[in-house]
């Protein structure tokens, strides 16, 4: 484009509408907020997307149990293989720790992640924080990747 700088493709270095539309087409979250007919118009109801459920044992833990049997698309380097917790917390621990991530900030409340187990992933909490859920269920910045992109094609 003349004159305008390319916009960048990640998640995690734009927050342009355009690229996070895009990306509504190919990527996931851990939750989204419902859609249809039967939703009243300006609620926000968060529900499962790649995590099939979430436990809140405490003010600053949640843990997601992702679906199991979700594949990446069939394509080099991911090859179709199945989307696991460390899809999620490879994600999440980028998004908090790249520094041209202007949406970085979303996240400041988590202290860490932790895989339970192939399925189930932990995010602890520095301090309770009532909008994670909300915002695990944007559609900026949230979507879940693989780490093989970030390491074949970099940003």
């Amino acid at each position: 484009m003349r004159g305008r700088d390319p916009v960048p493709f990640g998640p995690h270095l734009s927050r342009d509408a355009r690229t996070h539309s895009a990306l509504s087409f190919l990527c996931s979250r851990l939750l989204r907020y419902k859609v249809g007919g039967d939703v009243r118009p300006g609620t926000f109801i968060v529900e499962p997307d790649l995590a099939e459920r979430w436990e809140e044992p405490n003010d600053t833990t949640y843990v997601f149990h992702l679906r199991q049997g979700v594949k990446w698309h069939n394509n080099p380097p991911v090859n179709g293989r199945e989307l696991v917790a460390e899809d999620v917390k490879f994600t999440v621990d980028r998004f908090r720790s790249e520094k041209g991530n202007p949406s970085r900030y979303f996240l400041d409340s988590v202290d860490r992640v932790e895989v339970v187990d192939r399925y189930t992933v932990k995010l602890v909490l520095h301090e309770p924080f009532v909008w994670l859920l909300d915002i695990l269920a944007s559609a900026t910045s949230m979507w879940i990747i693989a780490p093989e992109l970030v390491q074949q094609n970099g940003d």
